[in-house]
């Protein structure tokens, strides 16, 4: 394909543990690790790294400068997604053996 002028740049991204989701705004980039070409005028930008049981973690990175960008998010495991439920205490006490 003919040169267009448009200078990319490269967008390496990696993520602790591997295979969290990267996402610029709302748009799912891929999985980490892995890399993108995205045109330099777009300056900074903000990834969003998500995985499951994980809190997100988004990083900055400006792309302006440097011809490639390498960006690690490590993620710090949820709190919330580790708990384990207490078992419950609602509702009737344990079934008795009927007698005849």
């Amino acid at each position: 394909p003919p040169n267009t002028g448009k200078i990319v740049r490269e967008v390496k991204v990696a993520s602790e543990p591997a295979g969290a989701e990267v996402y610029d705004g709302a748009t799912l980039l891929g999985i980490a690790p892995a890399s993108f070409k995205v045109p330099r005028s777009r300056g900074a930008m903000n990834l969003t790294f998500k995985m499951a049981g994980y809190l997100s973690k988004t990083e900055s990175v400006d792309i302006t400068g440097a011809t490639v960008a390498d960006v690690k998010a490590t993620l710090a495991a949820d709190p919330a997604a580790t708990k384990v439920a207490p078992p419950s205490t609602s509702g009737s006490a344990p079934a008795r053996p009927l007698r005849r």
